[in-house]
């Protein structure tokens, strides 16, 4: 369970303070995939960033299972994967080295049967040694659903995961996303502003004033 209570944000320039997020409270359980979703500015990308524990809020709380997401800048707590729209891949390293070095990153012993499980998962097992800049912009963001596979989240967040892919591709992702959580029972919150993406989520939330709002209660 990702548990967010009463979470808020604001930044200064300045005299001027903006408030992106004002009380925001939000629980996706194990197995459960929710769309985020709301005008850019919203706060999504900030949303993003407090559940991920790579920025602390300024009051409320985030838990997984009941335990405080672990806050540091420039890394996520260990529970979490965050999948980014532009892929965030290493361009020198294969796929396969891609995977490697995110197990290393998180103080996972190198397991080459990990590695080939995830990628068969999302349809890549062919193409292990290639280099990123030999795939398609779909393929690559399959890698990155890849690498969130391997290193065991417990939390997938993914930011704008479909904003660079066309139609195919952006249902084939969200399509994965779901099968990810239904498959490893992981929470999965997916920032977008795709309809047809939050469309396949289980739910979606819309982040309005400050807060997050149930879609359906929406006028």
């Amino acid at each position: 369970m990702l548990s967010c209570q009463s979470v808020a944000v604001s930044y200064a320039a300045g005299r001027i303070v903006s408030m992106p997020l004002v009380k925001v409270d939000l629980d996706v359980a194990a197995g459960e995939t929710v769309a985020l979703m709301g005008p850019s500015g919203s706060g999504k990308s900030t949303m993003l960033r407090v559940l991920s524990g790579l920025q602390k809020p300024d009051r409320g709380s985030v838990r997984i299972n009941d335990t405080p997401i672990r806050t540091s800048r420039g890394t996520t707590d260990p529970r979490v994967a965050l999948v980014h729209q532009d892929h965030r891949l290493v361009d020198f390293l294969s796929v396969r080295d891609n995977l490697r070095l995110a197990l290393e990153v998180r103080g996972v012993a190198f397991q080459p049967d990990r590695i080939e499980e995830a990628l068969a998962s999302v349809g890549l097992a062919d193409k292990m040694k290639r280099m990123p800049q030999a795939l398609s912009g779909g393929e690559k963001q399959r890698v990155a659903l890849a690498r969130a596979l391997v290193v065991g989240a417990s939390v997938v967040l993914a930011d704008e995961p479909t904003g660079a892919l066309d139609r195919a591709n952006s249902e084939s992702v969200a399509a994965l996303l779901r099968g990810l959580a239904t498959r490893d029972d992981v929470c999965v919150v997916v920032a977008t502003h795709d309809h047809n993406v939050a469309q396949m989520m289980d739910r979606t939330i819309v982040l309005q004033d400050g807060c997050a709002i149930a879609a359906e209660t929406l006028v």
